[in-house]
Formats: structure tokens, C-alpha cells, sequence
């Protein structure tokens, strides 16, 4: 069950039935939400133990082990997650070393 636009009561009229799926998806945080989240984050570390734990877990992980990842996958990536096309430093070449 989810309101409409997450205010008023759980009452007739504001509400509708939807899966949690869905309603994840249509939550959107404020700018100020935002960034009261990342402050109560900032500068936080997993403690020795917890470091140690997940060491150990990741060890002998071959999940990706030998996959690599096409050029296009690559200039994809960085274009959404710093906004700018991915031109390489050696032009001609991909990141890692390989003719395009």
C-alpha cells in the first residue's frame, strides 16, 4: 500500500495497492535528505574486525576472474558516472592496451 506522494494518512482516496518494488522505485529523496544522509556516512570506517571478516570471505573469489570488459561497456560506464565521453590517452588504443 502506498500514498500519494507519501503525505496524508493511510486512508481511502490516498492510497493505492502496489508491490514494495514498485514503491521504491517512485521514492525520491530531497537534496537536503540527501545530503543529511552522505554527512552521517562521512568518515565512517568498517572496524578491524569487519575489514578482516570480509577479507577472508573475498578470498579465492573467481567470480570475474579473466572477463574483460568491451570498449563500448567501458566509454558507457564512464559516461554515466562522470557525465563525459571516455576518449582515450593513446589514441587508437583501449584501457587496456588493445587495439580499437
Amino acid at each position: 500500500m502506498a500514498r500519494k506522494g507519501d503525505k496524508g494518512a493511510y486512508e481511502v482516496g490516498n492510497v493505492r495497492i502496489i508491490t514494495v518494488e514498485q514503491n521504491h522505485r517512485e521514492m525520491r529523496h530531497t537534496k537536503e535528505t540527501k545530503a543529511e544522509m552522505s554527512a552521517k556516512r562521512t568518515g565512517r570506517k568498517h572496524k578491524a574486525s569487519t575489514r578482516a571478516y570480509m577479507s577472508k570471505k573475498m578470498k579465492g573469489n573467481k567470480n570475474a576472474l579473466g572477463h574483460k570488459q568491451s570498449f563500448e561497456t567501458i566509454a558507457k560506464r564512464i559516461k554515466t558516472r562522470y557525465g563525459h565521453d571516455y576518449q582515450p590517452k593513446n589514441a587508437g588504443y583501449d584501457i587496456f592496451g588493445e587495439p580499437l
